[in-house]
């Protein structure tokens, strides 16, 4: 959202980011107005570490756990959002808060677009779909498509309807929430040379391109350039916002790191620095600024977010997932598909052979590597956030 904001800001447009507290600092480091929820995210993480680690290991209990923990601040935060925005003034939100930022758009008279960073309008596509039954256009994604809506539903909507009713609207149902989201104008903030548009989509729904901009002052740990000098061929591995509850691939990693005959670089919530009893070097680190650190390495593998796929084939280097939930699954598959990496490795199945393996197969394939560079000269030609920026100013006239 930082970069979108630059974008709207050189088209004259006025901009604030509300969110977590969590992000505050970075939002005022990148010269934009911040506007603090008072919900911390990191609080919310950690408790839920505390009461089942590793919980992310069953995708049931993960999607339970997410679905209830949506509800515990969602009266503040639509209470809170309701008291910042002005009357008639656009909203643009992401994917979590779509449905209580139409709540609250209906109070102010105000218009909603809603950014999203993965599919979620219904299309004929595979490569639109975020579960495809075929691999050619068809009626079943299509209807793969709608379910996965539902699905998003059932887990949002009951923290929309506790921020409803804090708000003095009445509930939602299901139908209520999917005829709301789906007529929101919406921009997918990703390259549409990985996630194509649908071109029966309708004119409200836009790919602009992903939304990555160099970090003006990386964060680099000290002492990891020259490890890096020391230990070229190097492989990073991490699990994103996920990596506190992912202790057990955290060792599965540097297992494989071992396996394949690769140093590292692992993300680690604990731990800094050079790692002792690993079978291979590996430096463990915080946090690290990903287009600094991804062009310096053999290859990369991460949880497949959406970010973090679109910036790992931007530095041009192999990559693979080891998906978690949500639309991960789907970033995985893309990037085995699209001929820059190993197929995903799901973190259920996680095991340090099979994550060697899928090094191996990164780090051994000129094939793979060729096709990461193209396709990394295409993500670099793209204006994300100066074409999203004119759709959405577009929407709000």
């Amino acid at each position: 959202m930082i970069a979108l904001a630059g974008g709207l800001r050189d088209l004259g447009v006025s901009t604030r980011i509300a969110a977590y507290s969590d992000f505050g600092d970075k939002v005022r480091a990148a010269g934009c107005d911040f506007v603090d929820l008072e919900v911390s995210l990191a609080d919310w993480w950690e408790s839920q570490n505390a009461q089942q680690p590793d919980w992310a290991k069953n995708p049931l209990r993960t999607l339970r756990a997410l679905r209830a923990g949506g509800k515990v601040d969602a009266r503040a935060t639509a209470t809170r959002l309701a008291d910042i925005v002005k009357p008639g003034e656009g909203i643009v939100s992401g994917t979590l808060s779509v449905g209580t930022a139409a709540g609250v758009a209906a109070l102010r008279g105000s218009q909603v677009v809603a950014v999203h960073p993965a599919p979620m309008t219904p299309s004929h596509l595979a490569e639109g779909t975020l579960d495809p039954v075929t691999r050619r256009p068809s009626l079943a994604n299509e209807w793969s498509g709608r379910l996965a809506a539902r699905g998003a539903g059932w887990m949002l909507r009951p923290a929309v309807n506790e921020g409803r009713q804090a708000l003095g609207l009445p509930p939602w149902t299901a139908r209520d929430y999917l005829g709301a989201v789906s007529q929101v104008p919406t921009v997918y903030g990703v390259s549409p040379a990985v996630m194509p548009a649908d071109p029966a989509w309708p004119a409200r729904v836009t790919v602009a391109g992903h939304f990555l901009c160099p970090d003006s002052e990386p964060v680099v740990p000290d002492g990891l350039p020259d490890f890096l000098a020391a230990h070229p061929g190097a492989v990073y591995i991490g699990f994103g916002s996920w990596g506190t509850s992912v202790k057990s691939g955290l060792d599965a990693a540097c297992q494989a790191l071992a396996l394949a005959g690769r140093p590292g670089v692992i993300a680690d919530p604990d731990r800094r620095g050079p790692l002792p009893g690993t079978g291979t070097p590996v430096f463990a680190v915080g946090e690290v600024s990903h287009d600094w650190l991804f062009p310096r390495l053999a290859a990369v593998v991460h949880h497949g977010g959406s970010g973090t796929t679109h910036r790992a084939i931007l530095a041009g280097v192999p990559s693979t997932a080891v998906p978690i939930s949500f639309d991960q699954p789907y970033w995985g598959r893309r990037l085995a598909q699209l001929g820059v990496g190993a197929a995903p490795v799901p973190y259920r199945k996680l095991t340090p052979a099979a994550l060697a393996r899928a090094i191996r197969q990164m780090t051994a394939s000129p094939a793979i590597a060729a096709r990461a560079k193209e396709l990394s000269a295409v993500l670099s030609a793209e204006r994300g956030p100066a074409a999203a920026a004119g759709t959405i100013a577009t929407a709000f006239t």
